[in-house]
């Protein structure tokens, strides 16, 4: 009896490997997708080809193309948010800063591209991206704001620094320059603007000179 529960044991967690890795591979599939025809050029059924499987895999696991491309931004999210808790900085300006380095800091061209269209799209009411990027909007100005004030609660951020303010401010500059990059790669050096806008931060938001 013990050897049966075992092998369904076994076998339960195989199925769900497998679905995982299936997911993964439609995912990374959607965004190569997106990156290369847009939103609109993308199709569940080239998903599911694209990732090796059958054309109808990516309907079977998503039902919809309104899901998968939920899906494929809370996949981007998720890696963007591992990436910054596995950073450790001193909560302020040092974390605000981290923020920005790793916000641009690119790692790969066809998500960042990816990521742009989807963006793009969530303007128009008409797909299901509209609130995930809602959401993930006000998480990330939230994210700056707690910064800002832990900053000035430390002693290392301005008193008079506006959070709701400079957390918008400093939003739109960085995705302003990842547009610019993303737009014209060959000609917008991205680690220099990386190295302006955390001199930036520090000039704007730091105590004393």
């Amino acid at each position: 009896m013990a050897r049966t529960l075992k092998a369904k044991d076994q076998l339960k967690r195989t199925q769900v490997d497998r679905r995982e890795a299936a997911e993964s591979a439609l995912l990374q599939a959607a965004i190569s997708l997106i990156s290369d025809r847009g939103v609109k050029g993308t199709t569940l059924a080239e998903v599911g080809e694209a990732a090796g499987y059958s054309r109808g895999l990516a309907a079977h696991h998503f039902k919809t193309k309104d899901r998968l491309l939920q899906a494929t931004a809370e996949y981007v999210h998720e890696r963007y948010v591992d990436l910054l808790a596995a950073k450790k900085a001193r909560p302020g300006l040092e974390t605000i800063v981290q923020i920005v380095e790793l916000s641009c800091t690119m790692r790969s061209v066809e998500v960042a591209r990816a990521v742009y269209l989807m963006q793009k799209e969530a303007f128009f009411n008409t797909s299901g991206l509209r609130d995930v990027f809602k959401k993930y909007n006000r998480a990330a100005l939230q994210r700056i704001e707690n910064e800002i004030r832990a900053g000035v609660a430390n002693g290392e951020i301005k008193k008079a620094a506006n959070p709701k303010a400079e957390a918008v401010i400093l939003l739109a500059l960085i995705r302003g320059i990842r547009a610019q990059w993303i737009l014209a790669s060959g000609k917008v050096n991205l680690s220099k603007m990386r190295r302006e806008l955390t001199q930036y931060v520090r000039r704007n938001l730091s105590v004393g000179p």
